[in-house]
């Protein structure tokens, strides 16, 4: 019996250390890392900040108990910043690659340290001063700087990199700052997987990268597509459809161009008050398309819908914006484009097949249940976006009573809609 017990805590005590040991060398869950880049004299320096967490794998770190040694750490510090952040970046310009960069410094730093909130600071944190030294700390709570070097065949080429960042956590969030050689800072957030980065884009990879922009968020834009599909449900002829959609067209180019110049509001309520009543001109087209099948003055209200649209479409814009380089002009112009295509893609597609519907006995049903369906989904989004936005208007007695009063008729609404077109339609002579 007593072999047993001891066999039972040999085992337990192995497992204990076994999971320390996991602990130690777990995937981090959130990490967040930052990049100082800029080319000086044909070389390109960076200088990184990532959490020591995300680069405790795959390293013999010198350890006593839950403790670096930091008397003994700087081999492991270069090993980790050589293997986690030098290795797995990729550059090339012109297409062709780049030899690897070479890592000239490397140390360990406190959370509290701020010296990469300035490139100056940070160039001095890993160049001129001391090292930590004779203290006691836990590895999981500092951070690893690097700075490294990569010489470059020209000045004048793109140059692209990937640095490959996703391995150091479930979620990673890379802060990549560029500075310019006029001395100014573009800021990049880049998130999801790691892909190429362009930090001195040409006018023809700008203009390509924001039509491709746009006409990847249009066609990923659900209550965009839906509201475009309500319009094309209620164009009985094509000229009437182009007038209309050009009137949408013109009035979210102005409002993108707006948002991109910093013309409006940078509020926290602003977001979701947009994508509320992006749900409403949903709701508003189906409706609108169901009991007035061809009404003439629905291009008037869809440009006016179309100033909503383009608020909406403008947080796509101006978050990609610094990808673009000094070329901010054109990525607007590339990105208006490729919206419009985007839209003319999905008319051309849809165009033929309602063209046919509409010669079929039971298209008017048809266009009602699926005006009724679009309608359905709007309310829901307006449900989801309301609730976004309550905690911006709560204060204001008056909105949040509309609000709830809106969200117990809805549904009644709706009944009447049908009951008052099926009215009109038997009363009205054909």
């Amino acid at each position: 019996m007593k072999t047993l017990v001891k066999i039972f805590f040999a085992l337990h005590l192995a497992w204990g250390a076994g999971l320390g040991m996991s602990w130690a060398h777990d995937l981090p869950t959130d990490v967040k890392a930052l990049t100082l880049a800029r080319v000086v004299d044909q070389k390109l320096v960076l200088m990184m900040h990532v959490p020591m967490a995300a680069v405790m794998r795959e390293v013999d770190w010198p350890l006593h108990g839950p403790y670096l040694d930091l008397n003994r750490s700087e081999g492991a510090t270069r090993q980790a910043a050589q293997l986690w952040l030098v290795d797995p970046l990729q550059a090339r310009m012109g297409g062709q690659s780049l030899p690897p960069a070479r890592l000239t410094h490397a140390r360990i730093s406190w959370p509290s340290d701020t010296s990469f909130q300035s490139w100056e600071g940070a160039h001095r944190h890993l160049t001129e001063t001391a090292p930590l030294s004779d203290r006691d700390l836990v590895p999981q709570h500092q951070y690893l700087d690097a700075r490294m070097v990569m010489e470059l065949p020209t000045e004048d080429a793109e140059l692209e990199l990937n640095f490959h960042l996703d391995r150091l956590g479930l979620r990673v969030q890379h802060e990549l700052r560029i500075r310019t050689e006029q001395g100014k800072e573009r800021l990049l957030l880049l998130t999801g997987p790691s892909t190429w980065v362009n930090l001195n884009p040409g006018v023809a990879t700008s203009l390509n990268n924001f039509v491709m922009l746009g006409v990847e968020h249009i066609l990923s834009g659900f209550d965009h597509l839906l509201f475009i599909g309500g319009l094309l449900l209620g164009a009985a002829r094509l000229g009437q459809l182009i007038w209309t959609l050009t009137g949408f067209t013109v009035a979210h180019s102005l409002t993108l161009a707006m948002a991109a110049l910093g013309w409006v509001p940078e509020r926290l309520w602003f977001a979701p008050a947009v994508e509320w009543l992006i749900a409403l001109s949903v709701l508003w087209v189906s409706i609108d398309v169901a009991l007035w099948s061809e009404r003439e003055r629905r291009a008037r209200w869809a440009m006016a819908m179309g100033l909503i649209h383009g608020l909406g479409l403008s947080a796509a814009l101006r978050e990609a914006l610094p990808m673009a380089g000094e070329h901010h002009a054109l990525a607007l112009v590339g990105f208006n484009l490729g919206v419009e295509l985007g839209q003319l893609a999905l008319c051309l597609w849809v165009w033929p097949v309602l063209k046919w519907l509409r010669t079929q006995p039971r298209f008017e049903v048809m266009r009602w249940i699926l005006c009724l369906a679009i309608a359905h989904i709007a309310w829901h989004w307006g449900e989801d976006r309301w609730a976004a936005l309550v905690p911006f208007v709560s204060t204001i007695a008056w909105l949040d009573w509309v609000g709830e009063w809106l969200h117990s008729i809805w549904f009644w609404l709706l009944w009447l809609a049908v009951v008052v077109w099926a009215t009109w339609r038997r009363v009205t002579p054909h």
